[in-house]
């Protein structure tokens, strides 16, 4: 149970991809797809032209695992996705610290993974308010609810 302390543990796994990514990416002539736990980080090195071999990445739909909802194409930045279908009631909403347990899921695209992942927690814990702060404060992330 959440103690109200600080705990980087969620945080830790999108981190550590993107720094692997961010060591990918310098690699002349690489397109490369980085998978952590379902999250996904694409990019290219150098000499790699943007949009040249795009990643089209498929999001499993919550309520018929094995089904693909929804196909996202990009050639640069991540896909989190964050939901109870896979791993149950794993995700605390800290307002009530109680596990967020409803249907459904939420994926978020965007340039940085940490981010990405952050923002599809948060999204899935309270989908309407992550909505208006991440129009708000990160328009470079989309939110997409499956």
């Amino acid at each position: 149970r959440w103690s109200g302390d600080y705990d980087p543990t969620g945080l830790v796994k999108g981190w550590a991809a993107q720094g692997a990514t961010d060591h990918l990416s310098i690699l002349p002539g690489v397109s490369f797809c980085l998978n952590a736990g379902g999250d996904l980080a694409v990019g290219v090195g150098p000499g790699v032209a943007d949009g040249a071999s795009p990643w089209r990445v498929g999001t499993e739909d919550p309520r018929a695992r094995g089904r693909v909802a929804r196909v996202v194409t990009l050639s640069r930045g991540a896909v989190a996705t964050s939901g109870a279908a896979t791993r149950g009631g794993h995700v605390v909403d800290p307002r009530t610290d109680r596990p967020v347990v409803r249907e459904g899921s939420t994926t978020v695209l965007g340039p940085d993974l940490l981010w990405a992942d952050v923002w599809a927690t948060a999204a899935f814990v309270d989908p309407q308010l992550a909505g208006r702060l991440l129009a708000a404060r990160a328009p470079d992330y989309r939110l997409i609810e499956l």
